[in-house]
């Protein structure tokens, strides 16, 4: 996003950097220990030196009054944690000017991105929950099948099946969501769902589909 033109950008997150968040986060073993929101602030810094980055060691504030004035300056608030109470958090916000609320997660091995997003005043979880459901459903049958060994979802862990070049794919899809969100402005959900297809020459991208039963890495 900074690539893209972003100047100003707040980050939100209360944690640290361990040493199972490396495989996959643009941290380094040099900031293990250190907060999450410092190293990706570096990062971006070294990127550009136009970005202002906020860091904010904090998790989204319960309060509802808290957490608009917090965000007010920004024209959108995206999303990435995967987590159901941030989500449910964003919802009892209520924003005078809308802007954008945008949402991006992946799947089981960062095979699928959920991407949803919309302009309004507030985030809409329940728009969000009532598209998500048959494909979390879906994960849910996949988890059971997978016979690798799962300490939980989420960047956190090591075991988690997903590399590094699987998230930096999917991340390009998001900022290209993004970008469409804010070209086009959509005032109803926007719910997409993009799933990896490998061609017969081991060529791996992303595509867009509609059901949550296409078979996962096969090209149609």
């Amino acid at each position: 996003m900074v690539r893209a033109g972003l100047l100003k950008i707040a980050l939100v997150d209360d944690d640290l950097i361990a040493a199972g968040n490396v495989c996959r986060h643009i941290a380094t073993l040099a900031d293990v220990g250190h907060a999450k929101v410092r190293a990706v602030a570096r990062r971006l810094q070294q990127i550009s030196p136009h970005v202002r980055v906020s860091e904010l060691k904090i998790s989204l504030p319960a309060a509802a009054d808290a957490m608009v004035d917090m965000l007010e300056p920004y024209d959108a608030i995206v999303d990435c944690t995967g987590s159901d109470n941030a989500l449910a958090l964003l919802a009892r916000g209520w924003w005078s000017i809308p802007r954008i609320f945008a949402s991006f997660s992946l799947g089981f091995g960062a095979r699928r991105l959920f991407s949803f997003g919309v302009i309004g005043h507030q985030f809409p979880v329940d728009a969000f929950t009532n598209e998500a459901e048959p494909w979390l459903r879906d994960e849910t049958s996949t988890w059971a099948s997978s016979d690798e060994l799962l300490e939980g979802p989420g960047c956190w862990s090591p075991l988690f099946p997903a590399r590094y070049d699987d998230v930096v794919m999917a991340a390009s899809v998001s900022v290209k969501e993004l970008e469409t969100m804010a070209a086009q402005r959509p005032r109803e959900p926007r719910f997409r769902v993009f799933e990896q297809r490998e061609t017969d020459d081991g060529f791996m991208t992303f595509a867009s589909v509609q059901e949550p039963h296409v078979k996962v890495g096969a090209v149609p």
